[in-house]
C-alpha cells in the first residue's frame, strides 16, 4: 500500500498535468479562429506531447525529491519523539534517584548529628565520672607503694607494681579517648608553625634515653595548621618508635620530602620491624602488638595519628619488615604551606 505522502505527490502531478493541458485548450479557443481547427488540433496534440514530456521531468526533479524529503522528515520526527520519550523517562528516573539520595543523606546527617551528640556526652561522662575516682585510686596506690612496699614480699611488690602501671595506663587510655573524640569535632585556630622548632620541642619533651638517638635529618617546612594536632602526630609517631626499639643503640630519624602536591613526612626507626599482615591493624583503635604489661601502650596513638592526618586531607602508611625497622609516612597538602626553602624536592 502506498504511503500518504506518495499518494499526495501523484495527485499533485495529475493536477499539474491536467492544468497545463486545460490551459492550452482554453488559450486555443480564445485566441484561435474556428477555421484554424486543424492547426488547433495539431497544437493541441503538441501540447499533449509537451505535457507528457514535462510531467516525468517535474516528477523526478521536483516531486520525487519532495516526497523523499517528506519521508525523511517523518523519520526524523518519529526519532525525535522516541528520543524525547526516552529523555523524559530518564529525567523522571534520575529525579526519583536524586530524591531518594537526598532523603538518605538527610537521614545520615541526622544519625551523624545524634552520634556526635552521644560522643560529646560520652566524653563528658569519661572526663568527669571516671577520671576523678581513677585519680583517687592512683593516689592511693602510689601512697601504698611508697610507704608500705617493705611490708610486701617480692610477689606482693610485683602485684603492686602492676597495679600502679595499670592505673597509669587506664588514665592514659581515658586521655587518649578524649583526644580522639575531639579530633574533627573541636577545631583550633590555624597558626603559622615552624616544624623545625616544633620537632625540637617535642624531642626535648619526650626526653629520649641516652641509648636512643633521635634526629631531624632534613629541613622541615613552615605550615599554617592546628598546632596541637600536628604536635600530636609527630609526638605519637616518635614516642611509638622509641617505645619498641630493641637494639643496644636505637635510632629514630625524622624528615620531609616536597612532592608535587604534598609534603611527605617520615619517622624511621631501627626497631624490630612489623609483619605486613599487621600494617592495617595497628592503625585501629585499641590495637597493640606487644603485651600491654610489657610495653605501656593504650592502642590509641596510631589511630589518633591517622584520624588527624586524614582530617587535614593527607594519608598515613607504613613500610616495614621484621628485623629491619619501620618507617611511618604521612602526607599533608602543599596548600597552606608557607615556606619550602631547604626542603628536599622529589621531582618524580
Amino acid at each position: 500500500m502506498e504511503s500518504a505522502p506518495k499518494k499526495g505527490v501523484l495527485r499533485a502531478l495529475v493536477i499539474v498535468a491536467a492544468s497545463i493541458f486545460s490551459t492550452e485548450i482554453i488559450l486555443m479557443i480564445l485566441f484561435e479562429e474556428m477555421h484554424n481547427l486543424p492547426l488547433m488540433t495539431e497544437n493541441l496534440l503538441d501540447g499533449l506531447f509537451l505535457t507528457l514530456l514535462v510531467s516525468p521531468i517535474l516528477y523526478f526533479q521536483l516531486f520525487r525529491p519532495l516526497q523523499d524529503n517528506i519521508a525523511e522528515l517523518e523519520k526524523t520526527r518519529d526519532l525525535l519523539k522516541n528520543q524525547r520519550d526516552i529523555l523524559e523517562e530518564e529525567v523522571s528516573r534520575r529525579t526519583a534517584e536524586l530524591s531518594e539520595q537526598n532523603r538518605q543523606q538527610e537521614m545520615l546527617m541526622h544519625d551523624l548529628k545524634g552520634a556526635n551528640e552521644e560522643l560529646k556526652n560520652f566524653a563528658y561522662v569519661v572526663s568527669h565520672d571516671l577520671k576523678a575516682p581513677l585519680r583517687a585510686i592512683g593516689s592511693l596506690t602510689q601512697w601504698i607503694a611508697e610507704d608500705y612496699a617493705d611490708k610486701f614480699d617480692e610477689e606482693g611488690r610485683e602485684h603492686l607494681r602492676l597495679l600502679v602501671g595499670r592505673t597509669r595506663r587506664m588514665d592514659a587510655l581515658i586521655d587518649g579517648i578524649l583526644q580522639y573524640s575531639r579530633v574533627g569535632r573541636v577545631h583550633e585556630e590555624l597558626v603559622r608553625v615552624d616544624l623545625n622548632l616544633l620537632l625540637h620541642e617535642i624531642i626535648d619533651s619526650l626526653g629520649p634515653h641516652e641509648a636512643i638517638s633521635v634526629e631531624v635529618e632534613t629541613s622541615l617546612p613552615e605550615l599554617r595548621v592546628e598546632k596541637t594536632r600536628i604536635q600530636q602526630v609527630f609526638q605519637n609517631l616518635i614516642s611509638n618508635a622509641m617505645k619498641y626499639i630493641d637494639k643496644p643503640q636505637g635510632e629514630v630519624r625524622i624528615g620531609c620530602i616536597a612532592e608535587k602536591d604534598d609534603w611527605k613526612f617520615y619517622v624511621r626507626d631501627n626497631g624490630p620491624g612489623i609483619e605486613e599482615r599487621h600494617f592495617e591493624r595497628i592503625f585501629h583503635l585499641f590495637q597493640t602488638l606487644a603485651p600491654r604489661d610489657r610495653v605501656e601502650s593504650t592502642g590509641v596513638g596510631l589511630a589518633l595519628v591517622r584520624k588527624i592526618v586524614e582530617m587535614h586531607g593527607g594519608k598515613v602508611w607504613l613500610e616495614s619488615a621484621v628485623g629491619t625497622g619501620s618507617t611511618f609516612y604521612f602526607t599533608l597538602p602543599l596548600v597552606g604551606s608557607i615556606d619550602r626553602e631547604g626542603v628536599e624536592v622529589n621531582e618524580a
